[in-house]
């Protein structure tokens, strides 16, 4: 190791190893920064919802409810066709900064983020392209509304979109 060290410090120089002394040092400031770290609130949890269709049977169903109980172990599922929907009913206006979908594995390839004012008219603020499933987080860049909107547009599988869990957040 030390002759490992002495060859960097040569064609680095002294700035280089320097920056290798501080390494566990900035690591363990990160870390510690990560204990006090509180996530925003999901403005969304239990909310009413809405959806352009639900898989059910008699033996299960898949209601839009079941996509912001709080639960990953339940979810919303579509019928098995593209431009499905999904939406949620804050309760008044809110400021939207970021929208977390997580996917059980039949998802959105494509899809986009819609807020309204008077859940009739939307507003697209964010557009998902080539989605790979699991959880994605979609940051909205100037967006607000009392509704929340996910307008599938492609699905990635057979099946109809899939959501375990959909957080929004102010």
């Amino acid at each position: 190791l030390p002759d490992w060290l002495e060859s960097i410090k040569k064609v680095g120089g002294n700035e280089i190893i320097a920056d290798l002394n501080a390494g566990p040092a900035s690591y363990l400031k990160t870390w510690g920064a990560t204990t006090s770290f509180q996530p925003g609130e999901n403005i969304a949890l239990k909310r009413p919802t809405k959806a352009s269709k639900y898989e059910w049977s008699l033996f299960h169903n898949f209601k839009p409810s079941q996509a912001n109980d709080g639960s990953v172990k339940t979810r919303w599922a579509s019928g098995w066709n593209d431009n499905e929907w999904w939406q949620v009913d804050l309760g008044a206006t809110r400021q939207i900064t970021k929208v977390t979908i997580e996917w059980e594995s039949a998802f959105g390839k494509d899809y986009d983020i819609q807020t309204s004012h008077d859940g009739t008219t939307w507003t697209k603020v964010a557009e998902v392209r080539n989605g790979k499933g699991g959880l994605n987080t979609i940051k909205i860049a100037d967006g607000s509304g009392q509704y929340v909107r996910f307008q599938g547009i492609k699905r990635a599988t057979k099946y109809g979109y899939s959501i375990k869990e959909i957080q929004v957040f102010s």
